[in-house]
């Protein structure tokens, strides 16, 4: 429960100061920090072998990517645009799975996954008058750049997502640890 309402809480700030440049990294480099202070307890835990390193680098890396979109997003749009995109996360974590690990989806899921798909492509519409208008500057704000900036964190969460379930897969990590490595490769 704290967790989600620390992570809404740098959510809501995030966009409501106007993000300064750099905001997201210290965001990140906290989580090193507290990664660090993790290490201790998870040292044993710890797989050191090349699968794990590299899946923490390939977390690290996109968790920083996904750091570096989403500030970028927020710049240019509102929290009640950019999160349900950043959040869509698991549709193209889904996509991963048909596409490259031979998972299939029923009918149902598919329809799923076209609808999240269409809402996302809606979002920067805003309103109707944006058909009249043929813009997607709204209010200060720039809908289309904040979606694609969006999108760009929900593909780094996807593959850290992704990285994470490997590295669980194929090395002996315990989530812990597992999450003490990332963050400490992200910062």
């Amino acid at each position: 429960v704290l967790a989600s309402v620390l992570h809404a809480t740098w959510n809501l700030g995030s966009r409501h100061y106007r993000l300064k440049p750099g905001f997201m990294w210290g965001v990140g480099l906290w989580g090193g920090i507290s990664a660090l202070g993790a290490l201790p307890f998870v040292f044993r835990q710890l797989d050191w072998s090349w699968v794990a390193l590299a899946c923490g680098l390939i977390s690290g890396l996109f968790l920083a990517i996904f750091y570096f979109f989403l500030e970028r997003a927020y710049r240019q749009g509102d929290i009640s645009l950019v999160y349900p995109i950043v959040r869509s996360s698991p549709l193209w974590v889904a996509l991963a799975g048909v596409c490259f690990m031979g998972v299939t989806l029923s009918l149902l899921a598919w329809l799923g996954i076209v609808l999240v798909l269409l809402g996302i492509c809606i979002l920067p519409l805003g309103r109707l008058r944006f058909l009249r208008r043929r813009t997607v500057v709204v209010e200060g704000e720039n809908r289309l750049r904040a979606s694609l900036f969006a999108i760009g964190a929900s593909l780094g969460t996807s593959v850290y997502t992704l990285s994470d379930k490997f590295a669980m897969d194929h090395a002996s990590l315990g989530p812990l640890a597992g999450v003490a490595l990332t963050g400490l490769a992200s910062t």
